[in-house]
């Protein structure tokens, strides 16, 4: 948090090659800057970004992958935050997408396992078309209250070209 590095990479690809599965480096307010956050994986990066955004304000969050080690096996995983949810009472999750290549793939996802009633991954696939901002919505019904964090996944579903996407407007209607 509040990090400074002295070198224009301070991070290398973490692990690439020897695919350390779910290995991140985070730097929130990256070199003391508000607004600059900044996650390394062993097959790409996920940055706050202001060339592609749904809304004019803040901020969206850039995906660049430029492995394949981050298939659809290994996704980059970017959490949520954690929201309160109720029995028996539906839970929505809705997301803007954009990308810049079909090169690269997403889901909103609810990992399965963290409220009873959902044992299973739950996802809502997200490809939008090209350079074109979409909403995906993702719904659930646990049958315990509790908390669910659900998390955004993105990977590089072609080669190991770089491919970016882009993700704005949370909202949990």
């Amino acid at each position: 948090f509040n990090s400074t590095f002295g070198e224009g990479t301070p991070f290398g690809n973490v692990a690439v090659g020897t695919y350390h599965y779910g290995l991140y480096v985070y730097s929130i307010k990256h070199q003391q800057t508000a607004l600059n956050h900044f996650i390394q994986s062993g097959g790409g990066k996920c940055a706050s970004a202001t060339d592609q955004r749904h809304t004019a304000s803040g901020i969206s969050w850039k995906f660049t992958i430029n492995n394949i080690s981050q298939g659809m096996l290994n996704p980059f995983g970017l959490r949520m935050p954690g929201r309160v949810v109720r029995s028996g009472v539906a839970f929505n999750v809705a997301i803007w997408t954009r990308r810049d290549s079909t090169g690269i793939s997403g889901a909103l996802c609810i990992r399965g396992g963290q409220v009873a009633g959902v044992p299973e991954d739950a996802k809502t696939a997200a490809d939008p078309s090209i350079n074109t901002w979409t909403q995906y919505t993702l719904t659930i019904t646990p049958t315990e209250d509790g908390v669910i964090e659900p998390c955004f996944l993105v990977w590089n579903n072609t080669d190991s070209t770089e491919h970016n996407f882009w993700i704005d407007d949370i909202s949990f209607p």
